[in-house]
C-alpha cells in the first residue's frame, strides 16, 4: 500500500514538472517574438491581437486608417514583423510584467539590417506576453495627424503638384 502510495506521488509530481516545463517553454518573451514573426509570414491578421499589446494593436489600426488617406499611397503598414527575416536572441531581460528582448539579425529582405541590433519591448497582459510599440506608434500617429491637418505636408504637395 505505501509503495502504490508512493508511486502515485512520484507521478503525480512528474506530472505537475512536465506541465510546468512545458507551458514554461512557450511563455518567454522571445517566444512572442518567434510567433508573430512566423503568422505574420502566413498573412494571419489576427496576429495583432495576440501577440501585440492593447494599445499598440489599436494604433496599428488607427495608423491603417490614416494611411487609406494618403492618395497613391502603395503599401499598408505593416502588421508584423519582416516573415523573411532571421535574428537570435542576443539579451532578454525580464522584470516583473515587462520585458526587453534584444535581437541580432542574422538575415533580413533589407540587407543593410543583416548584423544589426534591435531592442523591443514586451509587456505581459492578461498573463501572456505581448509586444509593445506604444511609445513609437503613437509618435507615428502624431506625425501623420501633423501631415494631414490643414496647411501641413499633404497640403503643401497639393499645391506643388498643381
Amino acid at each position: 500500500m505505501e509503495e502504490c502510495m508512493r508511486k502515485g506521488l512520484l507521478m503525480m509530481c512528474t506530472i505537475v514538472l512536465v506541465a510546468g516545463l512545458v507551458s514554461c517553454g512557450t511563455k518567454k518573451p522571445s517566444d512572442v517574438l518567434m510567433k508573430a514573426r512566423d503568422a505574420s509570414g502566413a498573412g494571419d491578421t489576427s496576429m495583432i491581437e495576440q501577440y501585440y499589446t492593447a494599445e499598440t494593436s489599436k494604433m496599428i489600426r488607427e495608423l491603417e486608417e490614416m494611411s487609406k488617406k494618403f492618395p497613391g499611397a502603395k503599401s499598408k503598414p505593416s502588421k508584423g514583423l519582416a516573415a523573411d527575416a532571421k535574428w537570435e536572441v542576443v539579451k532578454e531581460d525580464i522584470e516583473g510584467d515587462t520585458a526587453q528582448v534584444t535581437i541580432r539579425y542574422t538575415e533580413h529582405p533589407v540587407a543593410r539590417l543583416k548584423g544589426t541590433e534591435y531592442t523591443f519591448r514586451m509587456k505581459r497582459e492578461g498573463g501572456d506576453w505581448k509586444i509593445d510599440m506604444e511609445k513609437e506608434l503613437a509618435m507615428a500617429v502624431k506625425m501623420m495627424k501633423a501631415m494631414s491637418a490643414p496647411g501641413g505636408l499633404m497640403d503643401q504637395l497639393k499645391k506643388m503638384g498643381k
